[in-house]
């Protein structure tokens, strides 16, 4: 349900309902630039008016989402060179539009129906029922509250009745079905061969092509702005070493908590089931001395089939076959019962009777609940004396001397990009964390930043940037290895294709791909017949779209998805594509009828334009950019 929310208004053939309720990638200072501006109207359509702090939820909505797409926080500046700010405004329009319409067509919903619907939503069950806490709970994760959430779900509940009306009777045309269905479906079989590696000559590069390029490519040799930073982590490992467990704590736990250590007796219990009295006694009369393994081939069973697992009387669902399996004697056949599911015969192979586990057989397992949770009273302890140390102007490197901590609880990095990687390219495992990453972007040196509690775990961590190593263009004598690499690697690629081309030209001016392949010493192939919908493998993708889109008898080259190899091909038959099942037909006509009803939709919203006032008040949305030029 979370997903149907915030519905938006795509292009042509897109889906227009798409769930854009995420929790915040960041939040940078964007409440902070539009300070004071919640209240102004930046447009107005028909009767409804779009306020500043409309504009200002969705805006940071769509930088928090793309900036989780990217893997990094996106600046002001990068959104509206990227049309972020034309796109927010056009959404809310758009929201204004269907709002205006769906309010004088006078649709509507009930409470009750949105109150069920809510209640009966699995995304908000526990225990197999609606829960409360669990509701509340995740709203509060997409940034709703009851009040705001129920009012959302009406709007797209209303939403939703005006979709249906316009797409009620939309009939898709069978050309459309027949084309598709064609350019699924419709084979093609080629005969192609693997062209021979090749070596190529090529000269080391001279002093003044390695300059030459340099210039003409400097942009492909700047390095990133790194940060140089130390960071303290308080987590159970960090408290290692000063969280001690003693034997007298075990034992009184285990005193203590005895009843936590008692097992109930359990039984493997198989169940061999029958139509009716008769073959049940049959085969009963048979089971004298026999083994279970012998009877379960002569009843032409699988062990899987009757076999109910080693299990507690509870566990069983037929409360008839659950007395019976625990009152019988182990290694011995019930009599012919009737149960829930017709007439059976149990088998206990093994009991394991119930009882207290020993102290010494939990020992260990007790002494890491009771680390664990000392642990974290100690972390929680901690924070308040690594907080009050910090407002205290001590560094991080002597807290975590001075509170004795594990020592890997402090560490330091230099030289991290916004990726989060190394020099070397590397991923240290702290910088797994992208919040890390955003903070350690967001913020300047000699900043307090705040800590970093992590979601999954009892684990905080404090961050102070050292340095900031801004982008360069590296130097010539640095990279003049890598210049030649790159110059050696061109010309290699160059030749490459001039040899792909020979051999295409000779297998066109000879009408043979046999007598060029047996010149190279390869051997050609016949494919099996394939479609775009069930490709060769032996072919990548890109291949596949263009040979597809060529001509029969076109001879062509691409790549294999296997060691990039070359392959050269004549496209030799196509084979037309037979009528569709109704299933994959009324599959396809669904989907073109979304794609339809969805398009129709869009063009419709798109037109109230004409039907509704709007009225942008540029002068104030421009006073939430007052950097922008624009």
């Amino acid at each position: 349900m979370l997903n149907t929310l915030r519905k938006s208004i795509s292009g042509p053939l897109v889906k227009i309902f798409i769930g854009l309720l995420v929790l915040s990638f960041a939040v940078w200072g964007i409440q902070d630039i539009f300070s004071n501006y919640g209240s102004r109207i930046i447009a107005k359509i028909d009767k409804i008016e779009l306020t500043a702090e409309n504009y200002i939820d969705e805006y940071n909505q769509q930088l928090s989402m793309i900036s989780r797409n990217i893997g990094r926080v996106i600046t002001q500046e990068e959104s509206i060179s990227m049309g972020i700010d034309r796109e927010v405004l056009r959404k809310l329009i758009i929201d204004g539009l269907t709002a205006s319409e769906i309010e004088n067509l006078k649709l509507g919903v009930s409470e009750q129906f949105i109150a069920n619907k809510i209640t009966s939503d699995a995304t908000f069950y526990k225990d197999g029922r609606f829960n409360k806490e669990i509701f509340l709970q995740r709203i509060g994760y997409a940034g709703y509250n009851e009040r705001t959430f129920f009012e959302q779900l009406i709007k797209s509940e209303k939403k939703q009745q005006l979709y249906n009306i316009l797409s009620s009777g939309l009939k898709v045309p069978n050309v459309m079905i027949e084309a598709k269905n064609s350019y699924d479906n419709n084979e093609r079989v080629v005969e192609y061969f693997i062209l021979p590696k090749k070596k190529f000559i090529t000269k080391y590069p001279s002093e003044n092509d390695l300059k030459k390029y340099y210039k003409d490519f400097q942009n492909n040799f700047i390095k990133d702005e790194t940060r140089d930073f130390e960071i303290l982590t308080l987590n159970r490992k960090s408290v290692q070493g000063i969280v001690e467990v003693n034997a007298e704590e075990i034992k009184l736990y285990y005193e203590d908590n005895i009843n936590d250590y008692f097992v109930k007796e359990t039984r493997e219990v198989y169940q061999f089931l029958f139509n009716n009295l008769a073959e049940a006694e049959l085969a009963y009369k048979n089971t004298y001395k026999k083994e279970i393994n012998n009877l379960i081939s002569e009843l032409n069973y699988e062990t899987n089939d009757i076999f109910i697992g080693n299990v507690t009387k509870d566990k069983i669902a037929d409360p008839i076959i659950a007395s019976l399996a625990f009152s019988i004697e182990q290694n011995i056949y019930s009599e012919p019962t009737k149960g829930a599911l017709g007439y059976a015969i149990i088998y206990v192979n093994k009991v394991t009777e119930e009882q207290t586990l020993p102290f010494n057989k939990v020992e260990v397992g007790i002494k890491e609940i009771i680390l664990e949770n000392k642990s974290d009273d100690r972390i929680i302890e901690l924070y308040d004396v690594i907080e009050d140390a910090r407002a205290a102007g001590e560094q991080l490197n002597s807290i975590a001397n001075d509170l004795s901590l594990n020592v890997k609880a402090y560490s330091t990095y230099s030289g991290i990009n916004s990726l989060g990687l190394d020099d070397e390219g590397n991923l240290p495992n702290e910088m797994k964390d992208s919040k890390l990453i955003e903070l350690l972007f967001l913020n300047e040196i000699n900043t307090d930043i705040d800590v970093l509690e992590s979601e999954d775990s009892n684990t905080f961590t404090w961050l102070n940037i050292l340095d900031v190593n801004p982008p360069y263009t590296k130097t010539f004598d640095s990279v003049k290895g890598e210049l030649a690499r790159s110059i050696i690697d061109e010309e290699e690629k160059k030749q490459e294709s001039l040899y792909i081309k020979n051999t295409l030209d000779k297998i066109q001016a000879t009408n043979n791909i046999n007598l060029t392949a047996n010149e190279l010493g390869a051997t050609v192939n016949t494919s099996l017949p394939f479609s775009r919908k069930n490709p060769s493998k032996i072919f990548s993708n890109d291949f596949i779209k263009i040979i597809f889109n060529s001509r029969i008898n076109t001879t062509i080259a691409g790549k294999s998805p296997i060691d990039n190899e070359n392959i050269i091909l004549t496209i030799k038959e196509e084979i037309k594509s037979k009528d569709q099942s109704d299933a994959d037909a009324k599959l396809t006509e669904a989907t073109f009828e979304q794609q339809l009803n969805n398009d129709l939709f869009d063009n419709y919203i798109n037109g109230l334009e004409n039907k509704y006032d709007v009225t942008v008040y540029q002068e104030n949305l421009n006073q939430l950019f007052p950097n922008n030029d624009e």
